[in-house]
């Protein structure tokens, strides 16, 4: 493996939000195990119900995640970017399959990871595994959170956690605010949370009016993220 090559996935590993708590080593252990490579844009990285031999870590682009029901209606679980790590619930399952599909909807690099691999070093590496688990945890919680909001918060809560979570996650600080660059179409996000188009519009209008939040074509300013976690988190 080239010099160049291994500095740049360790350059990945040391920007994604999901590693900051690793230290040096770890992330060249990993780095050891991995791969990269370039999917195009439409192609599949993997299917729902498809045995599970990888994990992934993004490098660029951007990657859709989501489900189709019994009706052939899709339902869009997240759009992943660069440094988002996925399909790391597949670890230390002994008959995996991946939950949900991934589609390129942009020209992506993607970091690869074999399953089997990994296991062994997380059984050689306590400390790595240790905090694997750790950030599993956070996403259960999250994913719990979220799955409360679909089936019974309202609109505001629904669209409110949205944004806090984009704050949280991509949100740039700036002069008091936080800016958050959007490049996903408005009927992606609105799939996103279950509602309609024209819902998630009333309520972004209905935020804005409250001045929680600025709404421009491309961005969104946060301007009060207290009060937005307040109406995400019903406290």
């Amino acid at each position: 493996m080239g010099v160049v090559f291994v500095n740049i996935v360790e350059k990945a590993f040391h920007d994604s939000e999901y590693f900051k708590e690793f230290d040096e080593e770890m992330i060249q252990q990993i780095s050891n195990i991995s791969s990269v490579r370039v999917y195009d844009k439409g192609a599949y990285i993997f299917s729902e119900g498809e045995f599970g031999s990888k994990v992934f870590l993004t490098f660029n682009g951007k990657i859709k995640i989501f489900k189709m029901n019994s009706s052939g209606k899709e339902f869009v679980i997240k759009i992943l970017q660069g440094g988002d790590f996925f399909a790391e619930s597949l670890l230390f399952d002994y008959h995996p399959k991946y939950p949900a599909t991934a589609q390129v909807i942009e020209k992506s690099d993607v970091i690869e990871i074999n399953k089997s691999a990994f296991e062994h070093l997380l059984e050689m590496n306590c400390a790595i595994a240790v905090q694997i688990i750790k950030n599993m945890s956070k996403r259960l919680l999250y994913l719990s959170k979220r799955f409360e909001n679909l089936t019974i918060g309202s609109s505001i809560t629904k669209v409110s956690f949205f944004i806090y979570d984009l704050a949280q996650s991509r949100g740039i600080k700036k002069n008091g605010d936080i800016l958050i660059e959007i490049e996903d179409k408005r009927e992606i996000m609105a799939n996103m949370l279950n509602l309609s188009r024209e819902n998630f519009e009333r309520t972004l209008t209905y935020l804005q009016n409250e001045d929680l939040i600025h709404v421009s074509r491309k961005n969104i300013i946060v301007k009060s993220i207290d009060k937005l976690k307040e109406l995400a988190f019903n406290i």
